[in-house]
Formats: C-alpha cells, sequence, structure tokens
C-alpha cells in the first residue's frame, strides 16, 4: 500500500500488479501447496496441509489476518487435491489477490 501510495505512476501499478496477480499465486502456490506439503508429509508431521497453511499466513507477517490467511491456505490446498491439478489454486490466489489490490485502490482513492 504505501509503494503505491508514494509512487503513483503507472510503471509502478503496473509492476505490483504483475508481482501479485501473476508472479505471487504461482510462486505461493508451487512453494506451500505442493513443496512444503510434500515435505512435510515425508518427514511424516501431521497435518501437513495445516502446517503449510500456519506457515503461509506467517510469512505474509499480518498478524491480524493470520487466521483468514489460514483458511484460504486451507480451502486452496483442497482445490489443488480436489482437482489434482494447481492450476485451480492459482486461479483462485489470483482473483484473491485481485479483490485485495481492488481494496488498495479503494483506499488510496479515498485518502
Amino acid at each position: 500500500v504505501m509503494l503505491l501510495r508514494d509512487h503513483p505512476r503507472l510503471d509502478v501499478w503496473i509492476s505490483v500488479s504483475v508481482l501479485v496477480l501473476v508472479v505471487a499465486p504461482v510462486a505461493e502456490e508451487i512453494l506451500f501447496r505442493v513443496v512444503l506439503v510434500e515435505a512435510f508429509q515425508a518427514a511424516e508431521l501431521p497435518a501437513a496441509a495445516a502446517l503449510s497453511a500456519l506457515v503461509f499466513g506467517v510469512i505474509h507477517r499480518r498478524p491480524d489476518q493470520l487466521l483468514g490467511l489460514c483458511v484460504l491456505a486451507l480451502w486452496l490446498y483442497r482445490l489443488r487435491v480436489r482437482y489434482d491439478s494447481l492450476r485451480p489454486a492459482i486461479l483462485a490466489h489470483a482473483v484473491f489477490n485481485v479483490l485485495a489490490l481492488a481494496g488498495v485502490l479503494r483506499q488510496l482513492t479515498q485518502t
């Protein structure tokens, strides 16, 4: 939010949008719904998806949103398992980020 507020230029908005809407969903879904869950499962840790969801929530460094981020992460994992593909989770993650970015835009235009 601060980056977009402090640098309200088109190139900054485009860069942030690509990161938030493409790079983050793809990278985070691979990392949290595949790599981390499978690593926890290989280590025979119980509730691998829940542990991965907790790490997902914590890594975002938003204590006020931790529970919601954990629920989101579990839902994204469920999409991956249900459809046996990462694509639905990536798409859902991108949609979630679109809504978050729209909230940032709304916040910036109201100040």
